[in-house]
């Protein structure tokens, strides 16, 4: 409900607006890169606090197209039977 106040907060996350989109800034992690807040509070409600009052807001809601992960292989096996191997993995989003 959002006419209704809950204490159920247990993190805080930084909203900076822009005249297109919201930027959204993880405040607790060290390894997360700039206007990339992770699954744990994509897609949820949130309490902006404004210099005037409050608002409530959503944040950024990550599509399909933006978690991929692609695995390129290549495999060959000696005569002696020694498999070789050479793997890239590519990683987007929520990986």
């Amino acid at each position: 409900e959002n006419d209704f106040a809950a204490m159920m907060g247990n993190h805080v996350i930084l909203n900076i607006p822009t005249d297109t989109e919201d930027v959204w800034l993880e405040c607790t992690s060290q390894k997360l890169p700039f206007g990339f807040i992770g699954d744990f509070t994509d897609d949820r409600d949130v309490l902006v606090i404004t210099p005037n009052s409050g608002k409530i807001k959503h944040t950024k809601k990550y599509s399909v197209n933006e978690n991929i992960q692609k695995i390129k292989g290549r495999c060959s096996i000696t005569n002696n039977g020694v498999l070789n191997t050479n793997v890239m993995i590519t990683s987007k989003g929520i990986q």
